[in-house]
């Protein structure tokens, strides 16, 4: 069903953005390591309760409860380099974090795919659920490094330093420039999705 791939998508994707917005700035002064782990642990748990969800609503249910975890991973994840590599290396590490990002979501629909053709959806749902708990595991590893010194706060001075970056983007061209293109790129990204269940239950008759 289109309508319900739309519903999935939206769920999983708008908690990320909402989140970004309204509260990155004090994301990235939360404990790091405890958030990432704790985001970790959402994600397995999510995934591994799938497996048994088989309605629809569940699904997107699941899935936004999913994204909502997933939201606080990234910043974190991003916001670390800095603290684990030093001021010379920033550069080469987030191109190594972007690449290795980008080969994963060109071979994760292929694993995917195989991996249900062999072992059926429920058994890759819990991999991936595993999977997550080797990241939390990683991530304990790692230790606190991870973390900023900058301490949390919340209020005037979170919303002024929002609307400052808003502003940031809105102002320098090149920052502008990225926002539109990266959000058409995944408007049309997530319109393929939901175009691709009617081209092939509809047009194609493939099933």
């Amino acid at each position: 069903s289109a309508w319900w791939v739309s519903i999935l998508l939206f769920a999983e994707l708008v908690p990320g953005v909402i989140l970004g917005i309204a509260v990155g700035p004090l994301i990235d002064r939360w404990p790091r390591q405890r958030m990432m782990i704790l985001s970790d642990l959402g994600g397995a748990a999510c995934f591994g309760v799938l497996p048994f969800v088989h309605s629809p609503a569940g699904i997107c249910a699941v899935s936004a409860l999913a994204g909502f975890s997933a939201a606080f991973f990234r910043p974190g994840c991003y916001a670390a380099i800095p603290n684990l590599v030093g001021k010379e290396s920033v550069v080469a590490a987030n191109a190594l974090m972007q690449g290795a990002e980008n080969f994963a979501t060109l071979m994760g629909p292929v694993i995917a795919g195989v991996g249900i053709a062999l072992l059926g959806s429920s058994t890759v749902y819990a991999l991936n659920a595993v999977s997550f708990l080797v990241s939390a595991l990683l991530l304990v590893r790692i230790g606190n490094r991870l973390q900023s010194e900058i301490a949390a706060r919340i209020g005037r001075t979170h919303w002024r330093e929002v609307r400052a970056g808003l502003t940031l983007v809105r102002d320098n061209r090149h920052l502008s420039s990225i926002f539109l293109i990266w959000s058409w790129a995944t408007l049309a990204y997530t319109g393929i999705n939901v175009a691709e269940i009617i081209l092939t239950t509809d047009a194609y008759g493939a099933g």
